[in-house]
């Protein structure tokens, strides 16, 4: 069966889609952040045939991963001080940039702002002190989160695992049937132990992560 130009580029985009979403399921299984809630979004929007099966063979257990991490006050804690201070770092330096452009743009009117931002202790409070906490409670909550997924059961990975490999079989259907070249699916992964899989390019100093292709026979 033949299809169109405007079909093969829509079926593209969805082919798309599912490797970016078969990237972001290796890195759950290899410890990293990502959200499953999010992934179970983007999975539902796909009109592929056999997504939602698959999917319900390891997504009961990979959104509780999740549920379990917003659980934690400790986390809590972190993202709503982290939000806080992440204002009001943004509200500091607007503070300042806004205080020097009125201060340009009507010196006799403005020029009292240009006295208050260039004190040593405001300067110290607003450009050091509060980016400063945002950045330390952010990279508490990061290893937080890190240290939460990097502790998932060897059976949740097992699933993981289970479910990426039976993605990857429709992602190389659908490669077959619309005649799309597979070179163009690019795959970032920790793993390798995934079945139809053509390794790219190996970690290297920068990247952690290998690129693969899709093996279609």
């Amino acid at each position: 069966m033949k299809y169109d130009e405007r079909e093969i580029k829509k079926r593209e985009g969805y082919i798309q889609e599912l490797g970016s979403i078969i990237s972001e399921l290796d890195n759950l299984r290899a410890g990293f952040y990502v959200s499953p809630r999010k992934i179970d979004m983007r999975l539902s929007k796909l009109p592929l045939t056999g997504l939602r099966s698959i999917w319900k063979k390891g997504k009961k257990e990979i959104l509780q991963l999740e549920m379990g991490l917003s659980r934690e006050r400790k986390f809590q804690r972190y993202v709503s001080l982290s939000f806080l201070f992440r204002n009001l770092s943004i509200i500091s330096i607007s503070f300042i940039g806004g205080a020097f452009a009125l201060s340009y743009a009507n010196p006799s009117k403005f020029s009292f702002l240009l006295d208050i931002v260039t004190k040593p202790f405001i300067v110290i409070i607003l450009v050091i002190i509060i980016p400063n906490i945002f950045f330390v409670l952010d990279y508490l909550s990061r290893n937080f989160v890190k240290e939460h997924f990097s502790s998932i059961k060897v059976e949740s990975r097992r699933r993981i695992k289970l479910v990426i490999n039976e993605l990857l079989d429709v992602l190389i259907n659908e490669i077959k049937k619309y005649k799309i070249d597979e070179n163009k699916i690019k795959l970032k992964f920790f793993y390798t132990d995934y079945k139809n899989i053509k390794i790219l390019k190996k970690p290297s100093i920068f990247r952690k992560y290998y690129i693969a292709t899709p093996k279609v026979k």
